[in-house]
């Protein structure tokens, strides 16, 4: 059985759930909804991982702090744009008309964070030090992301 995946998610905003129909070795085709809107983008971090880009331990905390994030905001907030940056981080962002944020993790566990609303001109984030955990002033900005 392998899993054909139909993403009907949006990328600020995911109400949708995500279609993944299976088929069976029969050639029987069932379908089966996934209520987790997140289901494309650990797609990609197990893509990530089977590449041997980055190590298990790393995607780990990747994972951790995206459900930190997730748990916090809830599910108004779309899923992260997830890159590979130069310096060996995994950075996740969003991007909205007004407001950008993108949170770096880095392998040892470390956050890096940059937050810019276009409008006002506010910036806030960690400069060049990185921080352990997930800030409450970090979650703030994740929220405003959405309201």
């Amino acid at each position: 059985m392998f899993p054909i995946v139909h993403d009907y998610s949006s990328t600020v905003t995911n109400t949708k759930p995500n279609i993944v129909l299976m088929q069976a070795d029969a050639g029987r085709l069932s379908a089966a909804v996934s209520l987790d809107p997140d289901r494309p983008w650990h797609r990609f971090v197990d893509d990530l991982a089977e590449r041997r880009l980055f190590q298990p331990h790393h995607l780990s905390r990747v994972r951790q702090v995206w459900k930190q994030i997730r748990d916090y905001v809830g599910p108004r907030l779309g899923l992260p744009v997830t890159q590979p940056t130069p310096e060996g981080a995994v950075q996740l962002y969003w991007d909205t008309e007004r407001k950008y944020l993108e949170v770096d993790v880095y392998s040892d566990g470390t956050l890096h964070w940059f937050y810019k609303d276009r409008l006002s001109g506010d910036r806030d984030g960690t400069d060049d030090e990185r921080v352990r955990g997930v800030p409450v002033h970090l979650l703030n900005h994740v929220v405003a992301l959405v309201s």
